[in-house]
């Protein structure tokens, strides 16, 4: 029995012997710059999104180079279409994780004002934060870092726009203080994963060009609350032009409406992009700010078509998911009710402003 226990904790002992001991965990102070792309595979090919990264990685380089940070000091991890960069230990300058993250935003904004191909155009979302993570080596031998810091730096990204750079609580509690941060520090109430809150800020500043200094829209966590961006958009423009609407509600001309208000909405929503032309319009180009014209160019469309398209995109995008109330009226989809109205507001803010909707 002896020898076979001797056995069990020799085989035990040698997989220890093998294995990383815990003391080469170490914990560090860890500062993190995480961004990705935003809408990298969108409407590109796969030439367009390689020169992106490979546009990215250069600028990651130059900017980290330029703040003065020792090389054995920075982390770069890919994360596919974007780069979190870690800093270990690094005190000063006090704001050192900020300036990198607004020295990218102006790199990529050069790179964008000389690119004339739009499909190699591209805009970030940047990711601030600071914690005490440990410091580990991953399966390939290489440093790498884990814990509450990294994870969160990844889940405020997430909710940001192109061009925001948010901040988490820790590094906005460390600018706060700092005259040079005053006025610039917006508070958001954010959800990520799992509904958890979190506060963090937005880095506002008007004067920097490259800043995107917009409240970023809201975005649902997977199978979140909210109505789609495209329904939200299809709402916005009809209650923009509310009164045309209105006034063109015989039969033959709502059910023409209804296709066209859904037209404009995908062209803003999602757009159609043409290798080496660049957008293309599902709306007539020639029409697309006469609402009169392109009512009558759809009008000239057959009325089966149109009548098909119309009971598919209310059973599809109204009725479906549960959307009635927010249509009031006999056609069900071209008069959004006082509570449509609310949602909309409510859900997609950013939206109902663009269309002067209150």
């Amino acid at each position: 029995m002896g020898g076979a226990a001797d056995g069990v904790l020799g085989f035990r002992a040698r997989v220890h012997r093998r294995g990383p001991r815990m003391s080469s965990i170490e914990t560090v102070n860890a500062k993190y710059v995480f961004l990705d792309v935003v809408g990298y595979s969108k409407g590109r090919t796969i030439e367009a999104q390689s020169h992106i990264i490979h546009a990215l990685n250069r600028v990651i380089v130059e900017a980290v180079g330029a703040s003065g940070v020792p090389k054995d000091q920075v982390l770069l991890l890919p994360t596919g279409d974007g780069v979190g960069i870690v800093l270990i230990d690094v005190m000063r300058p006090y704001d050192v994780d900020v300036g990198i993250a607004l020295d990218l935003l102006a790199r990529i904004a050069a790179l964008n004002a000389e690119q004339t191909d739009r499909q190699r155009r591209f805009l970030v979302r940047v990711a601030v934060n600071e914690n005490s993570d440990n410091l580990v080596v991953d399966v390939n031998g290489h440093r790498n870092v884990t814990g509450l810091g990294i994870n969160q730096a990844q889940r405020i990204m997430s909710m940001a726009d192109g061009g925001n750079i948010f901040l988490g609580p820790v590094v906005a509690e460390r600018l706060s203080q700092r005259d040079t941060y005053q006025g610039k520090l917006r508070e958001l109430k954010l959800q990520v994963k799992h509904g958890v809150m979190i506060r963090v800020c937005q880095l506002v500043d008007p004067s920097i060009p490259s800043l995107n200094s917009e409240e970023p829209a809201p975005l649902h966590d997977e199978q979140g609350e909210g109505i789609p961006e495209f329904l939200a958009v299809y709402m916005a423009l009809l209650l923009k032009h509310n009164v045309f609407v209105r006034s063109h509600l015989a039969p033959r001309q709502a059910v023409a409406l209804v296709p066209m208000f859904s037209m404009m909405a995908s062209d803003l929503v999602d757009p159609l992009e043409k290798p080496g032309v660049g957008p293309v319009h599902r709306v007539p180009a020639e029409h697309k700010d006469d609402l009169a014209a392109l009512l009558e160019y759809y009008q000239g469309i057959d009325v089966w078509v149109l009548e098909a398209f119309t009971r598919f995109f209310v059973a599809s995008q109204v009725e479906g998911p549960g959307y009635r109330s927010f249509f009031e009226g006999k056609e069900k989809s071209l008069l959004v009710s006082e509570e449509g109205r609310r949602v909309l507001v409510r859900d997609w803010p950013k939206i109902a402003r663009s269309m002067g909707v209150g």
